[in-house]
């Protein structure tokens, strides 16, 4: 790890701003052993930055940046340019700027708005990335073990180290409205961290969990609880009781940890737009109305 790099890490961490230990070659995070993400939060620790890293973005822990990718490599490149040019999106200016493993771009703005959408494949476009919630990769991280893949580089003049958080560029509003006219919808994620489901939280509450499968499915549901937006109390609640309610009881306060780790990687109400979740005398009901946020 280069000496660039390791001032960059700190200053990142300095700033609030954490990182995620991301898996060798490859794009997706390192996980502890309660599923969660392995986190660096203190300046004092980015010497374990080793491997590739991922910059914590929008609503996960609080992060002031958000993130524009750009697929250069994929046949819908170009029209996916064309989209952001009309927006006045460019990794021009102060933003911080890098080229990715497969030749694509990504730039980062300053945003400290109403929590945004992740909208991948944005507008259908598999090319363009609005990224919020999550993360992405940064120099010097590498995806060797990807088809195609390679160093991540930052653009001259376009590292942190150039250009501080605060005199980072905010998005332009053309790209904000873009943004905000996509639907927030449940990761397609394989391990289910960011689907709100109906049928497991029913599960959940009668007959409950089978032994053997007590662990997974209340890792899920502590994600899917997340998700709805129920807030903190109402979680825990729902935990102790679904962990009172498995085949062999679960520890109610093991279950209730589970939601600790939810949050690192799903943010503490993330989707406002889904369906809500009230516990009314310990059963679930879940609304048909969609949530506009202002009933929070």
């Amino acid at each position: 790890m280069s000496t660039q790099s390791v001032a960059i890490y700190e200053y990142l961490l300095e700033n609030c701003i954490p990182l995620i230990l991301i898996q060798r070659g490859r794009k997706e995070p390192l996980t502890g052993r309660d599923g969660g993400w392995q986190t660096i939060d203190d300046p004092d620790h980015a010497f374990m930055a080793t491997g590739n890293i991922g910059l914590l973005l929008g609503n996960q822990k609080n992060s002031p940046v958000i993130a524009v990718g750009w697929d250069a490599y994929k046949p819908t490149a170009r029209v996916a340019k064309q989209k952001l040019e009309s927006l006045s999106a460019r990794p021009v200016g102060n933003v911080w700027a890098m080229r990715t493993g497969r030749g694509g771009l990504t730039w980062v703005y300053a945003y400290d708005g109403e929590p945004l959408p992740k909208a991948s494949s944005a507008g259908g476009d598999d090319a363009l990335d609005l990224l919020t919630n999550g993360y992405t990769l940064i120099p010097e991280s590498e995806t060797s073990k990807i088809p195609g893949g390679g160093p991540y580089t930052w653009f001259d003049g376009h590292s942190p180290l150039d250009i501080p958080v605060h005199e980072l560029d905010h998005p332009p509003e053309a790209l904000l409205e873009y943004w905000r006219s996509f639907t927030p919808r449940a990761s397609s994620r394989p391990d289910a961290w960011a689907t709100r489901d109906d049928t497991l939280i029913a599960e959940a509450l009668g007959p409950g969990f089978r032994d053997g499968e007590r662990d997974d499915k209340l890792t899920r549901v502590a994600a899917s609880i997340t998700g709805y937006g129920l807030p903190r109390e109402g979680r825990e609640a729902f935990m102790r009781r679904a962990a009172l309610l498995c085949e062999t009881p679960f520890p109610e306060n093991e279950a209730v940890k589970k939601l600790d780790s939810a949050e690192r990687k799903f943010g503490q109400s993330a989707y406002h737009n889904g369906r809500l979740v009230k516990l009314l005398d310990g059963d679930a009901i879940v609304s048909d109305t969609p949530l506009d946020g202002s009933q929070w």
